[in-house]
């Protein structure tokens, strides 16, 4: 999600035994409430920055150190 900011959390909701795609991503950042759209795996990824530095492909990940703590409440 290139217009939201660098190191933002987001999530992904995807069927059991699908990986999510760029296309599932939703932002979260400091707090959501949302209701999911479908029922499968929740994912969190970090928003990140892509290159194409072919002399450096993996810049993107060379950063990445840290974590978060997620807090997940699930309700009918």
């Amino acid at each position: 999600m290139p217009e939201r900011g660098y190191g933002a959390l987001l999530a992904a909701i995807r069927e059991t035994g699908a990986l999510p795609g760029r296309q599932d991503a939703i932002f979260i950042g400091t707090s959501a409430n949302m209701v999911a759209q479908k029922s499968g795996k929740l994912y969190f990824v970090v928003n990140d920055v892509l290159t194409d530095d072919k002399d450096f492909p993996d810049l993107f990940l060379f950063d990445n150190i840290g974590f978060y703590y997620a807090k997940v409440t699930v309700s009918k």
